[in-house]
Formats: C-alpha cells, structure tokens, sequence
C-alpha cells in the first residue's frame, strides 16, 4: 500500500528558521545582521563574540543586547578587560530553532506533523592580544537543547485509523570555539572555528499503533542523538576612506554531522536519516560612517541548503536562500549605541521528496512537493560601554 501527497509548501505558513540553512539562526547582534553578517569574524567588539572569540581582546566593557523578530528571539552578550591585554567574555544565545506544524490529515502527516526544536547556549571566552595587531581567543559553550517530533502512522491497511509517534526529550551538551584576528590599520582579518556539539535528549517516547498491529504500541522513557555542525569562518574588513569600510565573509559549514536523528528506547530504537551535507555560504557588505554619531549598513548573503534533493523532508522544508540587509547604528548618548536593521530572505524553489517505509516494508509513503517562499527578519539592539 503506498500513500503520496503533492503540494506546494509556502514557508511564510511555517515558523521554520529564516536567516540561515536548516534549524541554525545566524542572528546574534543587530549589527552584524545590518550587513548580513559579511565581516563579523574580522570585526571587533563584543557584538562578534559569537563568530570570533577574539573580538573582545580590543574591546574594554561592553554589553550588547539584540532581539530578532523570529518568534523574537534575543541574545545577550558582556565583555570585561581583565588586564591590559586580556579580555573575557559571557554571552547567551539561541543558535538553533525552529517550529513546523502540520494537520493531522495533512498529506505530509506521515513524514511531520509537529517539529519543534529549541536551543540555549551559555558561551564563556577568554581572549588574548598578543601584540599590537595580533589577537587571539578560545571559549567553551554549554548548550542546552528541547526537541518535539510527531507524525502519523498509516494504518496497517485502508479500514485501520493512523496511530501516532511522539518524540520529545532534552538535554545539555559540551562544545568549544576559538578564533585569531590580525589588525593593520586599514585591514582587519578573522579566523575562526566552532565545533560541532553530540547532543543526548532524555525523554519520552510514544508510538500508538491500530489494528491488529496495536499490541505492539511503544509508552517508553528513551533517547535520541542529534549532532549540530562544526562553523569554519574566515573574514576581512577594508576600511576604502575615513567613511566606508567593505566587509567580506565566507564561512564552510559541517552539516554532514546531522546525517541522522537515532532513537532508542528499551527493547527497540530506530534511525531517522537526515543526510545533511557540507556547505559553504558568503557575504559581502559596508559600513558607511555618515555622520560622527551614525553608520549605515549594507549587504548580501548567499545561504545554500544542507539538504539534499534525494531526501528533504516536511519537518523542515528548505531551500537555498539570497539575502538582503539594510541596518544603521546611532549613539544615543555617549557610550550607548543603538542599532536596527531588516533583512529579506528570496527562496529558491526547491522540492520535497522523502519515501519512508513502515511495518517492515509492507507500508509505504511517498512525500513529493514544491517548496518556495519568502520573509522578513527585524532586528533592534543596544550596546553599551562602561
């Protein structure tokens, strides 16, 4: 028996993540996402922490803060000179969300009906400046992660009613960062690394079968592995005039960890292949001092999807991305700046195809669509030196 579906999915109906590739957010400071986060590895200040643990050697006391119009998620950031040359930092962030959900007769109910996954990272960095261009930095992060996976399951044959599988745990999990950067006046340059984190979620499983096949229903305490990617980031940041600063970034990105979800429980467990690939993004951008106390910015990010064409399923239907920023920062007083920024995310047309198999193969589902969409991020901030 097979079921198939074909449907054209809008991402603007789904809160699926909007800045960046699959279910990682990019939005860690209002100001970098101004310029699409084209030279935030090469920049300095507390505000780049995330991408650059050595942007706060240079940095004195700072504090930032940004929310970010995506179910507003924030971020929050400190940094505080410990001696002439050494910084450290704490900042707080959530790099990976993302919520989609389906009806329960929806053609896609055999691959998703709820996804929701939400993260929070508590990052602590130190950072060193070596001599008078040479900086470097190193942090350790503690990330806590809270998933939700249901779907339907198709009856044994057409008289039987779907049963339902529900997945849902947490867990804290253990990665690191470090990063160099090099100053020279009219050049400044960043580089970085961030490693992929295993993650462990504890919880329940759930699986309610019908039919004759109903004796064999899952209520079980069980696991299930998830690993987020490693960021590789390099970026330069060319100061043209006294005014306009041109920014470049490239990151790689190792969305391969991801190749699957594995769950286990007692007396079974199962594999949700993923099969996420590597990518590589980029971005160009300015910043234009257009008076003492305002800057504008610019830029354009290109975000190509992890997932592969074989296999992209309902709960996070994606697509590669082009975005568009446009930001300003203005002191408000001294030492308190502030910045804004909207960036709009165009969607390429992608397709969803994922073929799954039930009961041992006696069940089949085919899930076919056209993915495409659009969207809006806004963003505000606060920095404050003291």
């Amino acid at each position: 028996m097979a079921r198939a579906g074909a449907l054209a999915i809008l991402m603007t109906s789904v809160a699926a993540p909007a800045f960046a590739g699959s279910f990682y957010l990019q939005e860690q400071s209002a100001r970098g996402l101004g310029r699409a986060n084209s030279g935030e590895t090469a920049d300095k200040g507390v505000e780049s922490m995330w991408w650059n643990a050595a942007s706060i050697a240079r940095s004195g006391r700072e504090v930032t803060m940004s929310l970010h119009a995506i179910r507003l998620v924030p971020n929050f950031a400190i940094a505080m000179p410990l001696t002439e040359r050494l910084a450290v930092g704490v900042a707080v962030a959530a790099p990976y969300n993302f919520t989609t959900k389906y009806s329960d007769n929806s053609f896609a109910r055999y691959d998703a009906t709820t996804s929701e996954l939400r993260s929070a990272d508590l990052g602590l960095t130190a950072a060193y400046q070596v001599n008078d261009w040479l900086d470097v930095g190193a942090g350790v992060n503690v990330e806590y992660v809270k998933a939700k996976l249901t779907s339907a399951m198709p009856g044994f044959a057409p008289t039987f009613a779907d049963g339902s599988s529900s997945l849902e745990g947490d867990g804290f999990a253990y990665g690191w960062n470090v990063g160099a950067q090099v100053h020279t006046g009219k050049w400044d340059l960043g580089l970085s690394y961030r490693s992929a984190i295993e993650h462990e979620l504890e919880g329940d499983i759930v699986t309610t079968l019908t039919g004759p096949l109903a004796p064999n229903s899952v209520d079980s305490a069980g696991s299930a592995e998830i690993n987020t990617p490693w960021f590789a980031s390099a970026s330069v940041r060319y100061a043209a005039t006294d005014k306009l600063t041109l920014n470049a970034q490239i990151n790689r990105i190792g969305w391969s960890e991801f190749d699957a979800i594995r769950v286990s429980y007692k007396g079974g467990g199962d594999t949700i292949h993923q099969n996420y690939e590597d990518v590589t993004t980029g971005a160009i951008g300015l910043d234009y001092a257009y008076s003492a106390k305002t800057t504008l910015r610019a830029g354009v990010a290109y975000d190509p999807t992890p997932t592969t064409d074989q296999l992209r399923t309902a709960r996070i239907p994606d697509a590669d991305r082009t975005l568009f920023s446009v930001g300003l920062n203005t002191e408000v007083t001294e030492g308190v700046g502030f910045d804004a920024a909207v960036t709009y995310i165009a969607m390429n047309e992608s397709k969803m195809h994922d073929d799954r198999s039930f009961y041992n193969g006696l069940v089949t589902s085919h899930l076919r669509g056209d993915i495409e969409g659009s969207g809006l991020v806004f963003s505000m901030g606060t920095t404050i030196k003291f």
